[in-house]
């Protein structure tokens, strides 16, 4: 979830205790315990002016925690399907997927979680997931009941010779680098892909590297994105024939280049040709 200490609403939280018997002066407690919060901050030893804290549990309290789990405390009860296990604010769905009605019925409980979620005001965190909205933490938490189902998907790629549509989509955020905001060469695009996309992808490199080492295809130079390779190995290599050269009295000629925008100049075309000629 995404900041869900922060988002719980005090007038849903004291329902909530209303409903689990606090009423009287400990129901009035709680809400004046809630009730008018000021938070300060101070940064580089200036202190703002207190605002008001209209919602969420107070930060760094010690009864905090434990509201926030009273308040998220029926969520579960939206899941009819499939399991769920619960830590803070941290979710997990889970189920046996044996045919496609199972999938159905495990997306259902997905969107009536959300929906319970939307109307607690909260928010489920999918800045680290692709369009797909799955995040790797529940790949990671559930991978022995979906590896099989993978398998049969990235299978039928390679067997037929297509990459999915689906994996293609991105997700781009621009990062200020320098210079102008206004200026878009100042900003680096972060390209956020799917996860299971990348999980495929990183099945296909694994392969890739050992054919392309094991045949000796990539240049003996190039030092990045290769096993046993870094840029102190680089380093190391350049500087020692440079050393050498010197003590035999030698003056070394020096070029240093960067390629601008090597990346995103990569011709497909030309690419595809590489391939061929590797076959």
């Amino acid at each position: 979830m995404s900041k869900a200490f922060d988002r719980v609403s005090h007038m849903q939280l004291l329902k909530r205790l209303r409903d689990f018997g606090f009423g009287g002066n400990i129901l009035n407690w709680f809400r004046s315990y809630l009730k008018d919060r000021r938070q300060q901050t101070t940064v580089l030893g200036a202190t703002s002016s207190a605002l008001p804290v209209t919602s969420g549990v107070p930060q760094g309290s010690i009864l905090g925690p434990l509201l926030f789990l009273l308040y998220q405390n029926n969520l579960p009860n939206s899941i009819n399907h499939s399991k769920i296990a619960t830590f803070a604010d941290d979710t997990k769905i889970y189920k046996v997927i044996n045919a496609k009605a199972d999938a159905s019925a495990m997306e259902n409980d997905l969107a009536n979680f959300q929906t319970s979620c939307a109307n607690a005001n909260l928010l489920l965190n999918t800045d680290k997931s692709g369009h797909d909205r799955i995040p790797s933490k529940l790949l990671r938490d559930a991978a022995e009941v979906i590896a099989p189902s993978l398998s049969a998907i990235f299978n039928a790629s390679i067997n037929t010779g297509i990459f999915p549509e689906d994996f293609k989509i991105a997700i781009i955020s621009p990062i200020h680098k320098t210079g102008s905001k206004t200026n878009c060469d100042n900003y680096r695009p972060i390209s956020v892909l799917s996860s299971v996309a990348k999980i495929y992808e990183k099945l296909v490199t694994e392969q890739l590297e050992i054919y392309l080492e094991t045949n000796h295809i990539l240049a003996e130079q190039q030092a990045e994105f290769r096993k046993n390779h870094s840029t102190q190995t680089s380093l190391l290599n350049i500087t020692n024939q440079w050393l050498m050269n010197m003590d035999k009295g030698l003056l070394n000629g020096v070029i240093f280049l960067d390629l601008k925008k090597a990346f995103d100049c990569v011709d497909h075309n030309i690419l595809l040709k590489k391939c061929i000629v590797m076959e």
